[in-house]
């Protein structure tokens, strides 16, 4: 849950303004292209793990494994997030 936060966190720094388009898609589990691999290209561990060079490739199962994982963890992050704001 700390990667989702600190993903999302990542995004509102350098991605600017969300439209409500990219909200909607990060709710449902889809991130934006190219934000994943900024944040892996910006996070040399994660690049490491992801066994990233220069590209992304599609055939790159540890770079997708990855992906897949904080896809859900963003997921339920905002979800978590929206209940917070809803409950106050």
């Amino acid at each position: 849950m700390k990667a989702a936060e600190s993903f999302v966190q990542w995004c509102e720094e350098n991605m600017g303004t969300w439209t409500p388009h990219q909200t909607a898609l990060l709710q449902d589990g889809k991130i934006p292209r190219g934000w994943f691999a900024d944040y892996v290209r910006y996070h040399e561990q994660l690049q490491k793990a992801c066994r990233m060079s220069e590209r992304v490739k599609k055939i790159n199962v540890s770079y997708c494994r990855i992906l897949r994982l904080y896809r859900n963890a963003v997921v339920i992050f905002i979800s978590n997030k929206s209940t917070v704001v809803e409950a106050t």
